[in-house]
C-alpha cells in the first residue's frame, strides 16, 4: 500500500534498507509500538520511528534530495501530493470492499474519482520530463506511482481492463507515467506481487 512509495524512492536513491512486512496475525502485537498505532513507518538506525506515509516521504525527500528547499516550491510539490492523496485511499479501498459493494465502488473510481483527479492534475503534467523538471520529487513518486501501481500494473487487484483503458483515455498522463516507470525500471522489474 502506502509503503510502496517510499520503497520506490529509496530504491531510486540507491539506499540500502530493510523492508519489514508484517503479516496480519502479527499486527495486533506490534500495533501499540507504532506511532499512532498505524503503518507504514520508517525506523531509523537509532530506533526512532517516523509515522504517516506523507511525513515519511517528506523526511526521505529532504534527506535524499527529492524535496525542494525553497518553501514555495515545496508548497507546489505538497499541493500535488495532497490532490493525489485525497483520492488514493478510495482507489485502494476497492480491494477491500464487500462483494455486494464492489461494483458500485469500481464505478465511482472510473466514472467520478479518476476523471476528476486527471482534470486537477492536467495543468501540472508535462509533455517532457517530470512534474517539476528533469529531477524527480516526492510528488513524482506518488503521482507516477498512480501509473505504475494502478494504471499499468499487471497485478492490479480489480478492473484491470478499465485501468488499462485509462492509458488510452489520458495519453499525456500515460506518457508521463512511462517516463516515470522507465526511471524506476530496476525497482519495478524486481518487485514481487502486487503493490496493493
Amino acid at each position: 500500500g502506502r509503503a510502496e512509495y517510499p520503497r520506490m524512492m529509496l530504491a531510486h536513491a540507491k539506499v540500502q534498507y530493510k523492508d519489514n512486512r508484517v503479516a496480519r496475525p502479527d499486527w495486533p502485537a506490534l500495533k501499540g509500538t507504532m506511532p499512532n498505532g498505524t503503518m507504514p513507518i520508517l525506523e531509523l538506525k537509532d530506533g526512532k520511528k517516523i509515522g504517516q506515509s506523507q511525513n515519511v516521504m517528506r523526511y526521505l525527500g529532504k534527506v535524499y534530495g527529492y524535496y525542494p528547499k525553497n518553501p514555495l516550491e515545496a508548497a507546489k510539490v505538497d499541493f500535488l501530493v495532497e490532490n493525489y492523496n485525497d483520492v488514493y485511499t478510495k482507489f485502494n479501498l476497492v480491494n477491500f470492499a464487500k462483494p455486494e459493494d464492489k461494483e458500485a465502488k469500481i464505478a465511482e473510481v472510473f466514472d467520478k474519482l479518476f476523471p476528476d483527479l486527471m482534470a486537477n492534475l492536467a495543468p501540472s503534467i508535462p509533455e517532457n520530463g517530470f512534474l517539476f523538471g528533469e529531477k524527480l520529487t516526492i510528488a513524482d513518486f506518488w503521482i507516477g506511482g498512480l501509473y505504475t501501481n494502478f494504471m499499468n500494473s499487471p497485478s492490479i487487484g480489480y478492473a484491470p481492463e478499465k485501468w488499462a483503458k485509462t492509458k488510452e483515455d489520458y495519453p499525456v498522463f500515460a506518457a508521463y507515467g512511462e517516463r516515470f516507470a522507465k526511471e524506476n525500471a530496476e525497482y519495478l522489474s524486481k518487485r514481487e506481487g502486487r503493490p496493493f
